[in-house]
């Protein structure tokens, strides 16, 4: 069974951007220590803070943004990073490849009643073109990240990630230390009974969204 450093390797994946990945990775190893201790490690209930959304911040947001930010800094290949919990972008390293933009902990609503969490990632390639610790590095499409990903810290630790080919699906050995490969090509079913969306934001949708939504919320009678 493949380690994700292995399934990596055989991807051709440039090392700086592995360095980016294993930074990532490592952080999302010990935020999901911290959520199975839950309140044994003092991390449940809320902060008097909010973030730059306007979301009460919950002490397990602070500490999750705290140990990414941490680990990515401490890479030499991140030039800089941008947090959902942060009000402006963090300076890494000067020289550094790569830019991470994350939100270390997705769904804090759910951690005080051990609901399912996660950490979101994306990476892109750091630009010549603006100062390394620029908000402007941000501003790049989506069609130019090198790779994009979620860890789902819930009965299993899960990681979904791709660098541009298949999207793969591995989960922690927590024995090991080391996520393995699961499932090496996901993608979504052409007919299914789900969808997901924030609901309670739907008077703010403009017409399309809005009658794009009624025809999946009618099923089978619908159009869709």
């Amino acid at each position: 069974m493949k380690t994700l450093i292995e399934m990596l390797r055989d991807d051709a994946v440039d090392n700086h951007l592995v360095e980016v990945i294993e930074a990532v990775v490592d952080a999302s190893k010990e935020i999901a220590a911290r959520v199975r201790l839950g309140a044994l490690a003092g991390v449940l209930g809320s902060t008097e803070h909010e973030n730059i959304q306007g979301e009460t911040q919950k002490r397990l947001d602070v500490i999750s943004n705290q140990i990414v930010t941490d680990a990515l800094i401490a890479c030499k290949s991140i030039a800089a990073l941008a947090s959902e919990e942060e009000d402006t972008v963090v300076a890494a390293n000067a020289n550094g490849k790569y830019l991470v933009a994350f939100d270390p902990l997705d769904g804090s609503s759910n951690i005080d009643i051990n609901g399912l969490i996660g950490t979101i990632f994306s990476i892109y390639p750091a630009l010549d073109s603006q100062p390394f610790d620029s908000e402007l590095q941000f501003n790049q499409k989506g069609s130019q990240q090198v790779c994009a990903g979620y860890v789902l810290y819930g009965p299993s630790t899960l990681l979904v990630i791709t660098t541009g080919k298949d999207t793969r699906c591995l989960t922690l050995d927590e024995a090991q230390g080391k996520f393995l490969l699961m499932a090496d090509k996901i993608e979504i079913a052409k007919d299914t009974q789900e969808f997901a969306i924030n609901m309670s934001n739907s008077r703010f949708w403009n017409a399309k969204m809005q009658a794009y939504i009624g025809d999946l919320i009618l099923g089978e009678a619908g159009p869709r």
